[in-house]
């Protein structure tokens, strides 16, 4: 079932200029995973006039910060940083803002924090990352990190006031709404878009290779199964072949705190199912996925991952990606590795699914 035939579409009042052309499709997270980065996707359309997106959210105290969403596929996303234990809620929604500088915002929300999905009774939980590099947004003159969670993964936070480069991820002033300077550098970095500005980079450095690093990218590919068993009266059992196309791309940086990023932009599409009363795409099944994950080890032996959990309807589903390579001379070669697992229930019976698949990856 793909993702966004279930989505509803929240296009509410916004803060400042209107973006009349800008629809925000959004299903609303209920809950999140403790101590896991909770992971939260919007479709905005037409996504050409988009200039920039974020998730403005609030923790235990009356501050909002901000994170920038950023396009996957055929919809954003962005990552906040871990909720602690003893965070119970927090509160959220999603802005974007035209190329006319026009903007659009959902309602507010509010996400529980629990500690499984059990906890969430069947209500949609949020995507659960792992691993995951946080650049946070806050209002001038706060402390830089929300209270109620956790630093970790967090790489960057400031002020977003006189930001240019922390517009799109400026946090909200008096309730969520644009600060003077939030304004101000969105509307630099459109003007700058528009003129065609571009830093131009060879083999993926710029003059601060600290920051742009050296990338590598390349095709990877794999067919493979994923099987689903059923238990009730009877028990039984389908069979999902899938294939799986996509790039790997791997940014490794000097002087940093870690090596560098990975990234892996996946489709899987369908191919074939066998098995009675089987249906014709199965569990967890299918279309676009991104995920990204901060490198661990040096060069000669470099490694991550990341797990994205969803629940929906009973069914539980986790999507997990890992990478593990190494550098020799200007190529990494590694493996990619992609499972496709869940479980639950449907009609009075007990349903599991899995399947995985290696993918061999040279990036150059």
């Amino acid at each position: 079932m793909r993702l966004w035939s279930c989505l509803g579409v929240f296009v509410l009042g916004s803060t400042g200029v209107e973006a009349q052309s800008l629809s925000i499709e959004h299903q609303p997270v209920a809950c999140a995973a403790v101590d896991k980065f909770p992971r939260l996707e919007a479709r905005l359309s037409p996504a050409t006039s988009v200039a920039t997106a974020r998730v403005v959210f609030q923790g235990q105290t009356a501050e909002w910060y901000s994170v920038a969403m950023r396009a996957e596929g055929a919809s954003y996303a962005g990552v906040l940083p871990k909720p602690k234990k003893d965070l119970k809620s927090f509160r959220y929604y999603i802005e974007v803002t035209d190329k006319a500088m026009g903007t659009n915002r959902t309602e507010e929300f509010t996400t529980s924090v629990v500690d499984s999905a059990g906890a969430c009774k069947g209500r949609l939980m949020a995507g659960a990352l792992g691993s995951a590099s946080v650049i946070l947004q806050g209002p001038a003159g706060v402390v830089a990190l929300p209270a109620g969670f956790a630093s970790t993964g967090v790489v960057a936070a400031g002020s977003a006031a006189g930001s240019t480069a922390g517009a799109s991820g400026a946090a909200a002033a008096g309730g969520g709404g644009l600060s003077t300077g939030a304004v101000v550098g969105i509307a630099a970095g459109v003007a700058a878009a528009g003129a065609g500005v571009a830093v131009a980079a060879k083999g993926g450095e710029d003059e601060n290779p600290e920051n742009a690093g050296t990338s590598y990218s390349g095709p990877v590919s794999a067919q493979y199964t994923v099987t689903q068993i059923a238990v009730g009266n009877v028990t039984n059992t389908c069979a999902y072949v899938r294939s799986l196309t996509g790039t790997m791309k791997v940014t490794l940086r000097q002087g940093s705190g870690s090596p560098g990023d990975a990234q892996l932009d996946l489709t899987e599409d369908a191919i074939s199912s066998s098995g009675t009363g089987c249906t014709a795409m199965g569990p967890g099944c299918c279309g676009p996925n991104t995920f990204t994950c901060v490198l661990n080890g040096a060069s000669g032996s470099l490694s991550c991952g990341e797990q994205r959990t969803t629940t929906a309807n009973s069914q539980t589903n986790v999507r997990s990606f890992n990478f593990s390579g190494s550098l020799s001379g200007s190529v990494v070669s590694g493996v990619v590795t992609y499972s496709n697992t869940g479980s639950g229930t449907s009609n009075g019976s007990n349903v599991t699914h899995s399947g995985s698949a290696n993918m061999p990856a040279t990036l150059r």
